[in-house]
């Protein structure tokens, strides 16, 4: 029962046609939900799950002011689609990948801003030689850099194989089979030597 404020007749009647039109577009609104299903075209899904990957929780703490939300989202999506993650450990360890992925891709970025910033100098704009020097003279950010690449490389590598791992567990507690190696190819073997046609040249002379 809504409390209704003692006001005048006019007041009232105001207040009434207020709150009548406000239910009224809250039924319909419940009305419209409920016939909404959302996109039904294979292009509307594909952009509503990016959607979804580059604006979740997960993107929201790692995306940085300067990352591209949709560059993100199609990576996401991407690694994702791959790796048909089943539980929560799995899609733990897939996001990981991505998180370390698109940290690699942030230090490439980095290194093409270093390489910007420090190929200025008095004479013009120099090369990488310049940079390097200049960065090396400064605060070595290059060579920091190239430590962050490797730690981060050497975690995708990890990463990949404890996905690897738990896929093939996976696998065999469903009863799959996996997959039989290649059979190894024949060797290939050399056609028979045919010597070549003797001539008289090929004989002493008497």
């Amino acid at each position: 029962m809504v409390a209704i404020p003692k006001l005048g007749q006019i007041a009232l009647a105001a207040f009434v046609v207020k709150y009548m039109a406000t239910a009224k577009q809250l039924e319909a609104n419940r009305r419209n939900a409920k016939l909404s299903t959302g996109p039904t075209s294979v292009p509307g899904k594909e952009k509503s799950s990016m959607n979804a990957l580059k604006t979740g929780v997960f993107a929201k703490h790692l995306l940085l002011p300067d990352d591209n939300a949709d560059e993100f989202g199609r990576l996401r999506l991407e690694i994702h689609d791959e790796w048909q993650p089943t539980g929560p450990t799995e899609t733990s360890l897939v996001e990981r990948l991505v998180a370390l992925l698109w940290r690699q891709r942030r230090i490439y970025r980095a290194e093409s801003g270093l390489y910007t910033m420090y190929r200025q100098c008095p004479e013009g704009v120099g090369g990488v030689a310049t940079a390097l020097a200049k960065d090396g003279r400064d605060t070595e950010a290059f060579t920091r850099l190239l430590r962050m690449d490797g730690a981060i490389e050497r975690s995708i590598a990890m990463t990949i194989r404890l996905l690897q791992k738990m896929q093939e567990e996976r696998g065999k507690r469903k009863g799959l089979k996996p997959a039989a190696p290649p059979s190894p190819s024949p060797p290939a073997t050399s056609p028979p030597r045919v010597p070549p046609p003797t001539t008289d040249c090929d004989y002493p002379k008497i």
